[in-house]
């Protein structure tokens, strides 16, 4: 079985290195058998290539290394007439040479996981495959201001079977002919939810101009624009002394108590409180800057 990671990334640098250090551990262990990484951004009022040095750096790090491969986003994006859609055929170009019958980890580029994950990956897809499984799903941990306060969520893919008829769509959902969802094939996902393999997702913990780009900018250009309120009147504003306060404010933006919106194990949604975590993290992250921080929105 071959296992191949993809990988969106854009103006990350904060977190861009360790991902690629989390990659090559699971090179190391033999758990994957190459890494697809593409950069840069995915709409036309930001600039095609990241300002942070993005590009540059994974040039320079990975070099001549055949075991990673890196896609070019600015073809797409100059394609595409909003945000959205220059993902998935961005992604498409990405698995085009990746044999069907593999597996696919798909990770964010603010995502990290314990060794023990990393040396099981295949493991987990080939156990997955031999009971018929087309996707393995796992617990997440979403961050958000600091290291600390999380809420408890479910990812929305994670190991999947790239089989024959299967496809990406706009927005980013993998599908078979005919725009049939595969998260919607709930016999088909394998759910696990041991410690070792849960996700460690900072999509939260990040620079208020990055964050800003993707958690009100994009949003606004897609047209969701509760999600730019949510952004500029919950999180901006948000008093980590008093979190009862910030869901009494989530509640009046998005109907419900809480920080975020869910549907654990494919259920009802639910909104997740925030939460502190003390517990232990990925091995990769050991003497990350942002660490210790208290608040995300400090860091310029």
């Amino acid at each position: 079985m071959k296992i191949y990671a993809i990988m969106m990334t854009y103006e990350q640098m904060d977190w861009l290195p360790w991902s690629i250090d989390q990659f090559d551990r699971a090179l190391e262990f033999g758990a994957i058998d190459g890494v697809h990484i593409s950069e840069g951004g995915h709409s036309k009022k930001v600039p095609a290539r990241s300002t942070d040095g993005s590009w540059e750096y994974l040039q320079e790090r990975i070099g001549d290394d055949h075991r990673y491969k890196i896609f070019d986003a600015k073809p797409f994006r100059d394609a595409a007439r909003v945000y959205g859609e220059a993902q998935a055929p961005l992604i498409d170009k990405m698995c085009e040479d990746i044999p069907r019958g593999s597996w696919i980890w798909g990770i964010h580029d603010d995502e990290f996981f314990f060794d023990e994950f990393l040396k099981n990956i295949r493991n987990i897809a080939e156990k997955a495959q031999l009971e018929g499984y087309d996707m393995v799903m796992t617990k997440q941990m979403g961050f958000a201001f600091n290291f600390k306060l999380y809420w408890n969520k479910r990812t929305a893919y994670m190991l999947y079977n790239w089989k024959d008829g299967i496809y990406w769509k706009p927005i980013t959902t993998p599908c078979y002919p005919g725009g049939k969802p595969l998260l919607k094939q709930v016999d088909k996902i394998k759910f696990d939810t041991s410690f070792d393999h849960i996700t460690f997702h900072f999509s939260h913990v990040k620079r208020p101009k990055r964050l800003q780009y993707r958690a009100s900018d994009l949003p606004t250009e897609i047209g969701v624009p509760q999600a730019s309120v949510w952004y500029k009147e919950v999180y901006k504003k948000a008093d980590l002394n008093n979190l009862e306060l910030v869901y009494e404010r989530n509640k009046t933006i998005q109907g419900g108590y809480g920080f975020y919106k869910d549907s654990p194990d494919m259920g009802p949604e639910i909104y997740q409180t925030l939460n502190v975590y003390e517990g232990p993290y990925p091995e990769v992250l050991e003497g990350h800057p942002y660490m210790n921080i208290d608040d995300i929105r400090g860091v310029k």
